[in-house]
């Protein structure tokens, strides 16, 4: 090669061009990868999640409904001053309040989570599929020009 060129080796441009068409493929499997994962957590806070939660809902009104009628009950049997006589009813009553709300309390949660997750999809989804549609275009455009440039140094090499 001539003085000017320095260029001392074309075969590392060329492992280069190869190397551009596994990152291609990298990002692209990659960012697949990441659009399947965006819509796996969304049908799971939406669907999976919001389920388990109604139900615990229902579940967890059930049982207080349950508790309170059954101290209802104890209360009518038992004599006006005789407190301690429903105590165990007034347990299950106020243990069955408290789940009740701990579930209404993630149910709210999970409406918050699910708008956050809904922003946040919505701002990292495009950047994603920019760098997929990045992959599509630029780097074929890039191994392209790599091809013609070692052709063209091929070319002064042997000539």
């Amino acid at each position: 090669m001539a003085d000017g060129a320095r260029i001392e080796d074309i075969e590392a441009i060329s492992e280069f061009n190869v190397f551009l068409g596994r990152f291609r493929e990298d990002i692209i499997g990659t960012c697949d990868a990441l659009s399947i994962e965006f819509q796996r957590v969304h049908s799971w806070l939406s669907e999976e999640a919001a389920s388990y939660w109604r139900n615990e809902c229902r579940r967890a009104e059930f049982r207080t409904n349950e508790a309170q009628h059954a101290l209802n009950l104890c209360q009518n049997k038992s004599r006006v001053d005789d407190y301690e006589a429903c105590s165990e009813q007034r347990i299950q009553l106020e243990k069955a309040k408290i789940r009740l709300r701990f579930c209404e309390d993630k149910l709210k949660r999970l409406k918050v989570c699910q708008m956050e997750w809904e922003q946040f999809a919505n701002q990292a989804l495009p950047r994603v599929s920019e760098a997929a549609d990045l992959a599509d275009t630029s780097i074929p455009r890039a191994k392209a020009e790599l091809v013609r440039i070692l052709d063209l140094l091929e070319k002064y090499r042997s000539g």
